[in-house]
């Protein structure tokens, strides 16, 4: 094949993926916006003050983040923000994109730092290793997730041993609470089909935190 006609083709097949992620991103942004509105949501398509706050993973990671299809209200009087977090690591053949879906609840006051996530392959190994992160009082719960806090006393507080059941019972994927949020975040693109679920769950996660909680110093 002529060597200009291969360009050609080249630039024309760039030019179709250019323009269709284009009105693919537009009717996806016009499906968050309805949804949004039916939920009495606020929406913007881009929000970077959400990637400014530190809400856990994926914040710190990567770089070039962006905030997208920002979802902002109230829900059952606690403010509420959904996002889709972008960012990208590497460079030249190893540069990667990434996305997360990122549900938060404002919490009545800043706690301290918690982040409760699943026990994965590696940290079990750590574990048998004598490398550990905060132990409660269940092993089972040990061995599921990985606690980590600057404050022993307040992850003990929190997780309480009802607490553990229920996210036993649910096999509960985590949270983080930070900056004064409560976060429930996910890799992958922001699903509208997954936001009231993942509200719910957060609804759930707060109201199993003890209320003397809210008042130590």
């Amino acid at each position: 094949m002529d060597t200009a006609l291969m360009t050609g083709l080249i630039i024309v097949a760039a030019i179709v993926i250019i323009i269709g992620s284009f009105i693919w991103e537009r009717k996806r942004a016009e499906k968050m916006q309805a949804f949004a509105a039916s939920r009495g949501l606020s929406y913007a398509k881009q929000d970077q003050r959400w990637v400014g706050i530190d809400l856990g993973w994926p914040y710190g990671n990567g770089r070039s983040h962006k905030a997208k299809h920002v979802m902002t209200g109230e829900h059952n009087g606690r403010p509420l923000v959904v996002f889709e977090h972008y960012w990208v690591t590497g460079s030249g053949d190893d540069r990667e994109t990434h996305h997360a879906m990122v549900t938060a609840l404002q919490l009545p006051r800043v706690l301290p730092e918690l982040t409760v996530t699943r026990e994965g392959m590696m940290g079990s190994l750590a574990r048998r290793m004598g490398i550990k992160d905060i132990e409660l009082e269940s092993d089972d719960f040990n061995r599921a997730y990985k606690i980590k806090s600057p404050n022993r006393k307040f992850a003990y507080d929190v997780l309480h041993p009802r607490f553990m059941e229920w996210m036993l019972s649910v096999n509960a994927d985590g949270f983080t609470i930070n900056s004064g949020y409560l976060v429930y975040a996910t890799g992958g693109r922001l699903e509208i089909e997954q936001v009231d679920g993942k509200i719910a769950y957060l609804d759930t996660v707060a109201e199993r935190i003890p209320s003397f909680v809210w008042s130590v110093r």
